[in-house]
């Protein structure tokens, strides 16, 4: 990848992630046998390793038709509205005996079934936020590194070095043709003091027939202390899409699949469903990534060392209803 970053994707084949996991990001398969016996042979190579190494192993890519969930499905999420085919995204995870939710499941699933409030429009949160006299950004000046390392080395554990790494990709993505960007930043901020921001990062996997489907994750969702609950993450995952829809809606890889990761603790997925994220239906998983990652949210004592996320997804019709090519310009005209 050239100048590493906390990467919230990872790449395609095996690798080691942090809080204790180990990951591969597969290639197409719509072989059940295949698949069953890769991910037992990643979760032999956890198992084999002392103290907890790998107590977390997870399978992610895109099956075919004929894969169906098993009792390790922990996301199942049908392509057919991005692709018309029969292939879905999923992950398989297993986790140790010592790892294990905080939250009884059928709790979350409750809480997470229904939402009082839906999203809002895009356009609109955003030029309320101009109009109370924030600005926005996609990229980080020198004199906030410090700021923004602040904000996400405290959560999620960046170093000053990532972030200036993140800066340089982010200006390297600049000279890029929009459909081969990789990488998305959204600071909403007042007098260059950041309020709140989040990032996203594409891995592209291999689908059915061999075609190449965008994953897009929206992540490192962070307000500023005090800020909370006033709109700006909304504002702030508005303007996020709509640079990552604006960069790919030509992408010959079709629409981007944008999910994010959400934090049952924060309830982040509140956020989530604000501005259009949908967990999908859960009649094959329940969508829900048990104890994933650790996040320093300020819960530590209630929910266990590690979090509790739930998956969430932008729908083609969200899409097509908010992030028209018409509203992502208009949204693109605005906050230059």
């Amino acid at each position: 990848m050239g100048q590493e970053i906390l990467t919230s994707t990872g790449h395609v084949g095996v690798s080691r992630r942090s809080c204790n996991r180990l990951y591969i990001n597969g290639t197409f398969s719509n072989d059940p046998q295949l698949i069953g016996n890769d991910f037992a042979r990643l979760c032999r190579i956890g198992e084999k390793q002392p103290d907890n190494k790998y107590s977390r192993r997870v399978a992610r890519g895109i099956v075919g038709k004929d894969v169906y969930p098993t009792q390790h499905t922990e996301v199942f999420l049908p392509l057919a509205e991005f692709t018309g085919d029969g292939s879905a995204l999923t992950y398989l995870a297993q986790n140790s005996s010592t790892r294990f939710s905080q939250t009884p499941i059928d709790t979350i699933l409750q809480e997470t079934s229904t939402y009082k409030n839906g999203h809002t429009a895009p356009l609109e949160n955003i030029s309320k936020m101009l109009n109370e006299g924030f600005t926005f950004s996609n990229k980080i000046s020198e004199t906030q590194i410090d700021q923004l390392q602040e904000l996400w080395g405290h959560t999620f554990g960046w170093s000053k070095e990532e972030i200036i790494n993140l800066n340089s990709r982010l200006q390297a993505n600049i000279d890029k043709p929009p459909t081969e960007r990789d990488v998305w930043l959204s600071i909403v901020q007042k007098d260059g003091n950041i309020i709140s921001a989040a990032m996203a990062e594409r891995l592209t996997l291999q689908g059915e027939n061999g075609r190449k489907i965008d994953l897009v994750e929206s992540t490192e969702w962070v307000t500023k202390k005090g800020f909370e609950k006033n709109g700006y993450m909304t504002a702030t995952l508005n303007y996020l899409n709509a640079q990552i829809i604006h960069d790919l809606q030509e992408s010959q890889n079709g629409l981007p699949i944008i999910f994010a990761e959400c934090n049952f603790a924060t309830r982040a997925d509140i956020s989530g469903n604000k501005v259009g994220f949908k967990i999908p239906e859960r009649s094959h998983a329940t969508q829900i990534l048990i104890q994933n990652v650790s996040v320093n949210d300020g819960f530590s004592k209630q929910f266990g060392p590690f979090r509790d996320f739930l998956f969430m997804y932008l729908p083609v019709t969200t899409i097509e209803q908010n992030y028209s090519p018409q509203q992502v310009e208009e949204i693109t005209n605005l906050v230059k």
